[in-house]
């Protein structure tokens, strides 16, 4: 009997406590167990994220070169944990972190570090606030790291929590999303992509939201969707279908028929005027230009549409093969790569993962109506063509003028379009009692193993024996 009341009690947590425990847990336990600067390009959102914590905003400029003055010792000590070649076997030593601990920072004694793009502030206020609190603390670079990460991590979760709260339906599955491996390792380290996997669940769960209340959405409402639009677009570009998800809201649901056009029209016209404001601000400071990241080949432009716009059957074949040719690696980088995503988790694990959380979706069984089979369509159509843009944008900007093959493409851009997949699954159709009694447990227990498995790969992977 108090076997099955203290199931009954655990197994009665909300999706949002669970999710709360075990990201934090989680999340700073990998949050120290990751190397240092080994998150995807953790190193120039570091300098980005330390240089906006002394309270300047606009680049320095040396030599007609746009670029940040930091400390010396800062850039040292994070230069040293780049260009460790993994194929070779090399690795990082503990002791060398552990010694690079005690060096205090000599914010004095200042670099002039050139940047190749300028991202906007806006994308690292966690972190930047955690690094300007870490100083008072310890104003060692590995310890502000620490601070920063800590920092994002604690606004990814508050932000997932009313995500998970808030939406009506698929809370477990969003759960199981919001603390997969590679969520998780994002969310524990430095880099815009914390808050823009934050506010891509919050999004998606508010506009579903939106689609099941009862009431009508009213101007408020409309105002919070175009707010938190605005705030991812101009923090990353690149996911203009995300917000456009709500396509699917009943357009009973507004005041006027038009309204809900002119909503769509204002989630397109965002997009556009977040990357506009930005530029013209840039265009403001006066810059110099910025240096070309990669000057071997020639790269995109309007050469790169006009050869796709003589020969559209070609790029469509082209798109074809590199989803055939790439798509397990970037299925894997989306659940799990790490080491400066040199670093694959057990691809087992990851398909286990995989395949339980299609699984969770398909049995999440909820108290809602179903989507129709025309809402079904409208969320697939933003599922993919949301992917294909990433694609086809990298293909355009960030590949070589006459290559096949995409460059650039990890798989965690895809990320916040798998909560939109997987809505396609929902149904109250079929069931497995058992899993819709004790779905939270299981849940709880299965991403307890998932973790667990990621934090022990990660202290044995990415560190020296």
């Amino acid at each position: 009997m108090k076997n099955n009341n203290f199931i009954d009690l655990i197994n009665n947590l909300k999706a949002e406590y669970i999710f709360l425990v075990l990201g934090a847990i989680f999340g700073i336990m990998i949050a120290f167990s990751n190397p240092p600067f080994h998150s995807n390009d953790e190193d120039r959102h570091y300098y980005l994220a330390y240089y906006y914590s002394t309270g300047r905003v606009s680049p320095d400029t040396l030599n007609k070169l746009p670029g940040l003055l930091i400390p010396q010792n800062l850039y040292n000590i994070v230069s040293s944990t780049q260009g460790i070649n993994y194929f070779a076997g090399d690795k990082i030593s503990r002791a060398k972190i552990e010694e690079d601990k005690k060096i205090k920072l000599e914010k004095d004694k200042k670099i002039f570090m050139s940047l190749v793009t300028y991202i906007n502030p806006i994308a690292y206020i966690p972190a930047t606030i955690g690094i300007f609190i870490g100083n008072f603390i310890n104003d060692n670079p590995i310890s502000l790291l620490y601070a920063g990460r800590i920092a994002n991590l604690i606004f990814f979760l508050i932000v997932v929590f009313f995500a998970i709260k808030l939406v009506p339906i698929f809370k477990t599955t969003f759960t199981m999303i919001a603390l997969s491996p590679m969520v998780i390792y994002q969310a524990s380290s430095v880099t815009y992509d914390t808050p823009i996997l934050a506010l891509s669940l919050f999004i998606v769960a508010y506009i579903i939201k939106l689609y099941y209340q009862v009431e009508q959405i009213n101007d408020k409402q409309l105002i919070y969707l175009l707010l938190i639009t605005f705030i991812i677009h101009i923090i990353k570009q690149g996911y203009l279908f995300i917000p456009l998800l709500a396509i699917i809201l009943p357009q009973e649901k507004f005041v006027k028929k038009n309204y809900y056009w002119g909503i769509i029209i204002l989630l397109v016209v965002i997009y556009f005027l977040a990357t506009q404001i930005w530029n013209i601000y840039v265009s403001s400071l006066n810059l110099p230009p910025f240096p070309k990241f990669l000057s071997d080949f020639k790269y995109g432009g309007d050469e790169s549409i006009n050869i796709i716009l003589s020969n559209p059957l070609e790029f469509i074949y082209k798109i074809l093969m590199n989803f055939i040719t790439q798509g397990k690696e970037w299925l894997w980088g989306a659940f799990g790569r790490f080491g400066y995503s040199y670093t694959i988790m057990n691809k087992l694990i990851l398909f286990i993962y995989g395949f339980v959380l299609i699984s969770v979706a398909f049995l999440d069984k909820g108290n809602y109506k179903e989507f129709d089979l025309k809402t079904k369509i409208k969320i697939l159509a933003v599922a993919i063509l949301g992917i294909l843009s990433i694609v086809v944008g990298f293909f355009v900007t960030s590949t070589p003028i006459g290559a096949n093959l995409v460059f650039g493409i990890q798989g965690r851009y895809f990320i916040p379009f798998i909560s939109i997949l997987l809505l396609a699954l929902y149904n109250n159709t079929f069931h497995f009692e058992l899993f819709t009694r004790y779905k939270y447990i299981f849940v709880l227990i299965f991403m307890f193993i998932i973790l667990t498995f990621t934090v022990i790969f990660i202290n044995k992977e990415l560190w020296k024996a």
